[in-house]
Formats: structure tokens, sequence, C-alpha cells
């Protein structure tokens, strides 16, 4: 099975509510994994029993919703805790679509004030009939403008394009 198809098992096995608990125990799972990198290794580890893992889960995740936590234990029978960020991704866009969110990553030079981003998540929210919800971005060398990242689109409005753009057209012309 791909990470896809466990994300779409787990995600198909849950009730509404049950969908939105698991976000949270994913995000558990991914502060883990990040404040602990060695953490799936040692899920990994051939050294270890799988019982062993699982008891780990188990006392980790015991309120989790029960088919939560049986999941994990597919994961950890098929050896695919390695997959587990990219199981999470795929379930958070799932959840996202189910509720009709977009996720819009904006890379700015600056980070935009509060008025800004309001103002851009109201624009967008009406032009996509979404709920929207930014994800910032600070690179410098974007130098001004604003580079929008959503549903595989890139709306591109930084100067350092421009001036590329700009680059480019006067290359042609001589």
């Amino acid at each position: 099975m791909t990470s896809n198809e466990y994300a779409l098992a787990l995600f198909e096995s849950l009730n509404k509510q049950e969908r939105t608990d698991v976000v949270e125990w994913f995000h558990l799972i991914e502060d883990i994994v990040t404040s602990q990198p060695d953490y799936i290794r040692l899920m990994r580890s051939p050294n270890i029993t799988d019982e062993v893992k699982k008891q780990l889960l188990s006392d980790v995740f015991s309120l989790s919703p029960e088919t939560f936590l049986y999941f994990l234990y597919v994961v950890i029978d098929q050896d695919r805790f390695g997959d587990i960020l990219e199981i999470i991704s795929i379930y958070q866009t799932m959840m996202y679509e189910q509720d009709q969110v977009m996720v819009v990553q904006v890379i700015t030079a600056k980070p935009l004030d509060n008025k800004q981003q309001l103002d851009l998540q109201q624009t967008l929210q009406t032009t996509y009939q979404k709920t929207i919800v930014l994800q910032e971005k600070v690179q410098p060398e974007v130098i001004g403008g604003i580079r929008l990242e959503f549903q595989g689109k890139v709306l591109d409005q930084s100067i350092k394009t421009q001036a590329s753009r700009l680059q480019q057209s006067l290359r042609k012309g001589t």
C-alpha cells in the first residue's frame, strides 16, 4: 500500500468527529518526530520487536480513538512508520478537502501585518469560495511583492520575478 492508501483507509474508517480528533493526534506524532528525530529510526528498528513498538504507541496514544491506535499498529506491522509524515500530510489534505479549506503558501520578503493577512485571506475566500489558511514563509531574496502557491498554482508578483522577466525580455530584444 502507498501512503495515500493508508491515509485514505484511515480517513474512510472514521466518522466526521473522529476524523477531526485524529488531526490532533497526528499533530502529536509530528511534534514527537520533529523534536526527536531518532523516534522514526526507533520505530523502524529491526532490533526492537513490533510488540514493544506497539506498547510504546499504546502508552502515548491510549486516549486516541481506538481505530487510530489500531491504524498505528498496522503501520508498524507493515513497516511503514518511516512514511508517517507523508501519511499525515495526505490525511490533512483530505480533511481540508472535506471541510472546503484551501491552504495558501504566502511567500514575502518580510512578514505581512495583520491587516494585510486579513485582506489577502478575504480576497482569496471571495475568489475561491473556500476557507483560506495562510502559511507564511519569509524569504528575503524575494525582495518585495508576494508569491502565492496553492492547489498546484503559483501566482508570483514578487519583485525578484518581475526583475527576472524584465531581464529576459531585454535579452530577447538585443
